[in-house]
């Protein structure tokens, strides 16, 4: 009788080696695409339902309640963060929340340990979170799902501690490749965000792993559920003034939006109350929000696509374009801290995309030079929020291209992200870390 496959696995590997050390590598990409993938049909699932739901409320509303029956995510926002927390109760507290500072805590302060049984419960919170209507992005839920698969792959391999830290770097790295298709951008995230250096011994299972990843996801998903633009060009230099400006506005609108993060996720407004009053007053405030801007909730990717499409955003306010910004920020605050599994990455990206489309809005009519694109702004403001927030210039320069599949706007991009990483540095050195600061809730911290 042949020797079980475990056994086979376990020899092949014993050596430890270089070879052994890439296929596992290449393992870990393969499995966190399969997640990744797991994550975009199930929350399109789950969200089939919630517009079901919202098709039969529009049939029972009465005249002047509700809108196309939307008045049904009243009890459906509530339902999906509770399943969320009663998820996080059973498997542990790092189902909650987005998931990038529960892997750099796994990675830095618990010698790379990141339990396995967290990432079928990560996925099913997420799934619950997104789908049915709270607010927030697929990408920090993936990022831990990939370091978690990663960390448990290197156990398995009983591999040494520095080949741990690259394959947890490289699942996580993974996990962004996968949710954007982008897998450059998930080597620099792994590099940059997760290693915080750029050392050669990293980058091998890095790009393996980031590269597997995204083209698993893309072939299992296709195309269409992963977020695209159109190609956008900077023909005039004179709009760099604008991009500049843009860069500015960017900082403000981070900082802002981490000083939301960090009230609400230190607020006590369930202090004394059964724990489970939580997660249904924050489901019913966000649901409330999401009665007025219903583009502030789930993950933003379709709005987000929309902004990045020059013909479709002729007919936007501006003012109307910086609320539904903020509304993001707050229902997505407000979704992490009421126990939801959702990440800031899109957040990040939608707050930046209606920061960008609203400056061309606004200076378009006045501006003498050219005609601005605003599609193009959006893109360079989703590139220059998610900078100043996570401190990742380079991640955000690389997500834009891949996702564009063109240069065109290189320095419209490069300008705006370096001045806005500069500002913010300057302005709070440590504080305004996204994936670090006093943003993340304190349980997380060690």
């Amino acid at each position: 009788m042949s020797q079980p496959w475990r056994s086979r696995v376990r020899q092949t590997l014993k050596a430890r080696g270089a070879p052994a050390f890439l296929a596992a590598s290449l393992a870990v990409g393969v499995l966190v695409g399969i997640s990744a993938a797991l994550l975009v049909v199930g929350i399109d699932w789950v969200r089939s339902i919630t517009e079901w739901c919202i098709e039969q409320g529009s049939e029972w509303r009465e005249d002047g309640i509700g809108s196309e029956g939307r008045w049904v995510l009243i009890g459906l926002v509530p339902l999906g963060i509770t399943i969320s927390w009663l998820i996080a109760r059973r498997f542990g507290h790092e189902v909650e929340s987005g998931g990038v500072t529960e892997t750099m805590t796994g990675l830095s302060l618990h010698g790379g340990y990141l339990p396995t049984r967290t990432i079928f419960a990560k996925i099913g919170a997420t799934i619950a979170t997104l789908g049915f209507g709270g607010s927030g992005g697929r990408e920090g839920p993936a990022t831990m799902i990939g370091g978690t698969i990663g960390s448990s792959v290197a156990r398995y391999s009983r591999f040494g501690e520095d080949q741990i830290r690259s394959l947890i770097a490289a699942g996580a790295g993974a996990g962004i490749g996968a949710s954007f298709a982008a897998p450059i951008a998930g080597m620099l995230f792994a590099m940059e965000v997760m290693l915080g250096n750029f050392a050669v011994r990293h980058l091998n299972a890095v790009v393996i792993a980031s590269v597997a990843a995204a083209v698993t996801t893309r072939s299992l998903v296709g195309e269409d559920a992963i977020l695209s633009a159109p190609v956008h060009r900077a023909l005039v230099p004179a709009e760099l003034l604008l991009y500049a400006l843009l860069g500015l506005l960017a900082v403000a609108s981070a900082l802002l939006f981490l000083k939301i993060l960090d009230q609400v996720s230190s607020q006590t407004w369930t202090e004394n109350r059964p724990p489970w009053v939580r997660p249904v007053v924050a489901g019913l405030m966000v649901a409330g929000i999401g009665l007025v801007a219903p583009d502030a909730l789930g993950t933003g990717q379709e709005y987000v696509a929309e902004l990045l499409d020059s013909s479709t955003t002729t007919d936007k306010v501006w003012w109307i374009l910086l609320l539904v910004a903020g509304a993001k920020m707050v229902t997505n605050a407000l979704t992490r801290s009421g126990g939801g599994s959702a990440g800031t990455f899109m957040p990040s990206l939608f707050i930046g995309a209606s920061l960008g489309t609203a400056l061309a809005v606004v200076v378009g009519p006045i501006w003498g030079f050219s005609t601005l694109d605003s599609g193009a702004f959006a893109i360079v403001g989703m590139a220059a929020v998610f900078a100043a927030t996570a401190r990742a210039p380079l991640t955000s320069i690389l997500i834009v291209f891949e996702i564009t599949g063109d240069y065109g706007l290189v320095l419209p991009l490069m300008l705006a992200t370096s001045l806005a990483t500069l500002l913010a540095d300057r302005l709070h050195p440590e504080s305004c870390l996204l994936y670090t600061s006093d943003a993340a809730d304190d349980r997380y911290k060690v």
